[in-house]
C-alpha cells in the first residue's frame, strides 16, 4: 500500500491533468468486486446474484470506457504519464480485487471462529 501512496503522490504532483478520481473509482470498485466474490465463496451465494451484483451493480460503478478516455485525454498532452496511468491502474486493480476477497475470507473465518466459540 506505501507503493500505492507513493504513485498516487508522484502522479498527483507531476500533472494535475492526471484522472485520479476515475483511476480511485477503478480500484475502489476493484476491492468491492473481490469483497463480493469471497462473500459468495463463504455464503454459497447464487450465481446469477453473483454476476447480476458484480456486473449490474459494482460494473456500472467502474466503466473501461470512462478509463479509456480519461487515458486518451492524458495521453494527448503526458504520453509519458499516460503510461504510468495505465500501469498503476492494471497493476494495482487486481491487486485490489485480490485484497477484498481476502478481506471477506478473513472476515468470514473470524466470525467463523466467535460463533463456534460461543456455541460450544
Amino acid at each position: 500500500m506505501a507503493l500505492f501512496a507513493i504513485c498516487l503522490d508522484s502522479l498527483s504532483q507531476l500533472q494535475k491533468g492526471v484522472p485520479l478520481d476515475i483511476l480511485l473509482i477503478n480500484l475502489v470498485g476493484s476491492f468491492a468486486l473481490g469483497t463480493l466474490y469471497g462473500i459468495a465463496a463463504l455464503t454459497k451465494m447464487k450465481l446469477w446474484l453473483k454476476d447480476g451484483i458484480g456486473t449490474g451493480i459494482i460494473g456500472s460503478f467502474t466503466t473501461f470506457s470512462t478509463f479509456c478516455i480519461g487515458t486518451i485525454r492524458l495521453a494527448q498532452s503526458h504520453a509519458f504519464l499516460a503510461l504510468v496511468y495505465v500501469v498503476i491502474s492494471l497493476s494495482f486493480g487486481p491487486l485490489f480485487a485480490y485484497a477484498g476477497d481476502r478481506t471477506a475470507l478473513w472476515v468470514g473465518a473470524r466470525k467463523e471462529t466467535e460463533v463456534g466459540e460461543v456455541s460450544v
